[in-house]
């Protein structure tokens, strides 16, 4: 079962993307609600398929996150999607490394689609008998 780790620090937004996430794809969550805390939860094991990523968060924003995660060879190395209201797409996605990039406010089947794409690209396959 893929997991999900979503960083976003506006509680309806946090929330909502965790619902769909779990009720549209039945896939496991984990939230935090900035850079840091994430941080902490990946260096305590949390290995996810895909990272959901506000770039606007309190105490590390989504820029010095990624940038920490990336450099730290102990973390996870998985896609990120970043979901944001500012975003200069190019530049910045490439500066982030993101995987894709949807605008805030999101369209709810979209995201569905990206992070079902990105989870199922990262599952392994089963191995033959």
């Amino acid at each position: 079962m893929p997991t999900v780790l979503i960083i976003e620090d506006d509680p309806s937004s946090r929330e909502g993307y965790a619902a769909l996430v779990r009720d549209a794809l039945g896939y496991t969550v984990v939230t935090a609600d900035d850079g840091e805390r994430a941080l902490d939860l990946m260096r305590a094991g949390l290995t996810p398929q895909l990272i959901v990523l506000d770039l606007a968060l309190p105490q590390m924003d989504g820029f010095a996150f990624r940038e920490q995660q990336l450099a730290d060879p102990a973390i996870p190395n998985c896609p990120a999607l970043i979901c944001s209201g500012n975003l200069d797409h190019a530049t910045d996605l490439e500066r982030l490394k993101g995987a894709a990039f949807l605008e805030k406010p999101i369209e709810p089947a979209a995201f569905v689609r990206l992070v079902s794409a990105f989870c199922a690209a990262e599952s392994p396959s089963p191995s033959p008998p």
